[in-house]
């Protein structure tokens, strides 16, 4: 007899795919486990329930870019080590430091709210973010902020996604 609860792997690659299957779930009543590199999955209370793990791997990439202005946007399946590669061909860097950069995603370490050594010299991770879009479990694709600061007026939301491990 299997005792081991049968879970589905999704693995979207694009931003609408997600908000699409995101809302599918809801409608099933289904558990969704976000999942990217793995190299945080450990932190946090551990999840009661997993119907469905959402590989977020595949919504990756680079999709803006100004070496000028300092202002990058990224996919949150973008891996660390990707970023890294990409800002050291205008000579910049990553600010912050992550276990396993050739793993640990943007999204997954922004869900941790993950503080590397750097933060003391940099800031927090959370400080580096002026805009986010996040897939709601409606099918909502939700933004807020922008790629540059004059576009935060308000109450800044991208913070309240930084370190709640998915929930949001």
């Amino acid at each position: 007899m299997n005792t081991t609860p049968d879970v589905r792997t999704v693995a979207p690659t694009d931003p609408a795919e997600v908000a699409a299957l995101l809302a599918a779930c809801a409608g099933e009543n289904a558990a969704v486990v976000p999942y990217g590199g793995g190299t945080l999955q450990a932190i946090g209370n551990a999840p009661i329930r997993c119907d469905v793990a959402l590989d977020l791997r595949g919504v990756s990439g680079i999709r803006e870019y100004d070496p000028r202005e300092m202002t990058l946007g990224i996919a949150a399946g973008t891996t660390v080590a990707e970023v890294s590669r990409v800002l050291g061909t205008a000579n910049q860097f990553v600010p912050f430091d992550v276990p396993h950069p050739e793993r640990a995603t943007i999204g997954g370490s922004l869900a941790s709210g993950w503080l590397g050594p750097r933060r003391a010299s940099y800031g927090r991770l959370r400080d580096l973010v002026i805009g986010s879009t996040a897939a709601l479990s409606d099918g909502t694709l939700a933004s807020s902020g922008g790629m540059v600061v004059k576009n935060v007026t308000g109450y800044d939301v991208s913070k309240l996604y930084i370190g709640s491990l998915g929930t949001l």
